[in-house]
């Protein structure tokens, strides 16, 4: 097989519809999550308005903004910016004109991000979300566990082309953004970096809830230096299936640990693209399933743990009512799967 062939399969051959589906929630929540979060400040600064000078000091444009030559939003725009985009990524999430509202929810969610930062410091958190929300409409996202698909009586596809596409894309994404994080800590540090000083002097100007502990000794702030930068520069082989399990995770505990130890915040648009991108949710239940009874039971508690940890970091700062949201979309796919295993379920033969 030639290079472009293996491309070609790479990111535009058949791939999985459900775990496609899959992305497409985590990753619209992912966008919940970073709206939500950012809404105080947008509209602040929205609100402040009226005083141009407090506006001009505060509005920095990021490149985009600045080339495009796009200046502070009013509150009235920042209004209707907003209401259009939960219902964009409501529809979306619920798999209702799903590409046009995942389209929506790109353009409208990048210029929201894109303010947020302009009104203060930049940071790198929502990237490999916001190259996933565009990748989005490129692939058949609304084949699978969504409304639109079930009024068109479509049937259970299993794959298609282009669905690997929007996956490629979100790892694509994060495998930069690690490998280039952890290259320039070796670039511009050198073998300096780790020596675990210059991360505890970098923890010292926190008080977060570990933040004792690992400063209280170099060694443990050399060990983590270690760990980070070799995640990091070394992030490309997430695309070998085998070390993804390790990479996730420990890329997972790193923004945890920088939560913990310098107050960061839970960087949780990132967590979910990273997780929705490289686990094959598709195959989850069979691996949950395989083995021995106290295996497979062992592995069903760690795994509702972890989600029931995600849950609640993401209802912790989410939109008020969110719970109720996510419980009516569980039992829209609860019932959607119900439906789908009785038409799969072949009928009982008649006795005469």
């Amino acid at each position: 097989m030639s290079f472009s062939e293996r491309f070609d399969h790479l990111f535009f051959g058949e791939g999985s519809l459900v775990r496609l589906a899959v992305f497409r929630i985590v990753v619209l929540l992912a966008a919940l999550y970073a709206v939500w979060v950012f809404r105080i400040g947008v509209f602040q600064h929205a609100t402040a308005g009226e005083a141009a000078a407090l506006v001009d000091r505060h509005w920095s444009p990021i490149f985009v903004f600045d080339v495009a030559r796009i200046g502070p939003p009013s509150l009235t725009t920042v209004r209707v910016v907003f209401g259009v985009l939960l219902g964009a990524i409501a529809a979306g999430l619920l798999g209702l004109f799903t590409r046009v509202a995942c389209a929506t929810t790109a353009v409208l969610a990048t210029w929201w991000i894109a303010v947020h930062y302009s009104f203060g410091k930049p940071h790198h958190d929502c990237i490999a979300l916001t190259f996933a929300l565009w990748a989005l409409p490129f692939g058949p996202i609304g084949a699978r566990l969504s409304l639109e698909n079930l009024v068109r009586r479509g049937g259970r596809p299993t794959a298609a082309p282009f669905a690997k596409f929007p996956i490629r894309i979100a790892q694509l994404s994060a495998v930069l953004g690690y490998f280039f994080a952890g290259a320039s800590k070796l670039a511009i540090g050198g073998i300096e970096w780790l020596n675990g000083y210059s991360l505890q002097a970098a923890m010292l100007h926190f008080h977060a809830p570990w933040t004792a502990f690992f400063t209280s000794d170099p060694r443990l702030c050399q060990l983590m230096s270690i760990q980070i930068v070799f995640v990091q520069a070394t992030f490309l082989l997430a695309f070998v299936p085998r070390l993804r399990w390790f990479y996730v995770p420990m890329a997972v505990f790193f923004h945890l640990m920088s939560w913990m130890t310098m107050d960061t915040g839970p960087y949780l648009t990132l967590w979910f693209v990273v997780l929705a991108a490289f686990v094959p949710w598709d195959r989850v239940p069979g691996f949950l399933g395989a083995g021995g009874a106290a295996w497979s039971t062992f592995k069903r508690v760690a795994a509702l743990a972890l989600a029931s940890w995600f849950l609640w970091i993401f209802l912790m700062q989410a939109p008020a009512g969110s719970e109720f949201f996510l419980l009516g979309l569980g039992m829209v796919l609860f019932a959607r799967g119900i439906w789908e295993r009785r038409k799969a379920s072949p009928v009982p033969a008649a006795t005469s």
